[in-house]
C-alpha cells in the first residue's frame, strides 16, 4: 500500500494530514488529519511580545533616540525553527508510516524557510512536492477534493459492488 503525507502550513500551525491506498471493496482512500502542531509565539498578539513605549533616553534638542528591537530578525527566528519542528515531525512520522510522498503546501514565505530545514536532512527517498498556495484552512475533505483534481492524490471512490440510494 501506498502511503501520502499532507502537510498544510501557514505561520501559526502545521497540519499533518495522512492517506493510505484502500482495498477495491473499501470506501476511500480518505484523507484523515493525524497530528497539529502550534506556533505559540505567532498566536500571541504582537503586544504581548513586544513594548510600544518610547525611548527615555533622549538625545540632541530632546527628541528620542532611534533603536531598533530586533522584530522582524525575531519573527524569522521563530518561523525558522517552526518549520525546523515541522520537518523533524515529518521525518519521524515518514519512518513511521513508510510514506512514499511527502506533499506540503504552505504560503510562499513558510514554504522558504521549510525548504531551508528540508534541506539540511536526507530525504531518505521520499518525494516531495510542494505548492505555494494558502491552503491551510481547508477542512481534510476540501482538501483532497482539491488535490484530487490537482491530480496530486487519488480521488474518493464508492465501496465495490455499492449501488448508491435507491430512487424513490
Amino acid at each position: 500500500m501506498k502511503t501520502c503525507c499532507v502537510v498544510t502550513v501557514d505561520g501559526s500551525r502545521a497540519r499533518i494530514m495522512m492517506i493510505e491506498d484502500v482495498w477495491p471493496e473499501q470506501a476511500g482512500p480518505e484523507l484523515k488529519e493525524v497530528e497539529t502542531l502550534l506556533n505559540a509565539e505567532n498566536l500571541v498578539p504582537d503586544r504581548a511580545l513586544w513594548s510600544d513605549k518610547n525611548n527615555s533616553n533622549r538625545g540632541a534638542a530632546d527628541l528620542p533616540h532611534g533603536y531598533d528591537d530586533h522584530r522582524q530578525r525575531h519573527r524569522q527566528a521563530s518561523l525558522q525553527h517552526f518549520a525546523n519542528r515541522i520537518v523533524n515531525r515529518l521525518l519521524v512520522l515518514a519512518a513511521a508510516q513508510r510514506t512514499d510522498l511527502i506533499l506540503i503546501l504552505a504560503e510562499s514565505k513558510m514554504l522558504g524557510f521549510i525548504r531551508k530545514a528540508w534541506a539540511k536532512r536526507s530525504a531518505c527517498g521520499l518525494v516531495i512536492k510542494d505548492d505555494p498556495k494558502h491552503l491551510s484552512r481547508l477542512s481534510p475533505h476540501e482538501l483532497h477534493h482539491y488535490l484530487a483534481r490537482e491530480g496530486l492524490l487519488p480521488a474518493r471512490h464508492a465501496p465495490a459492488g455499492w449501488r448508491g440510494r435507491a430512487a424513490p
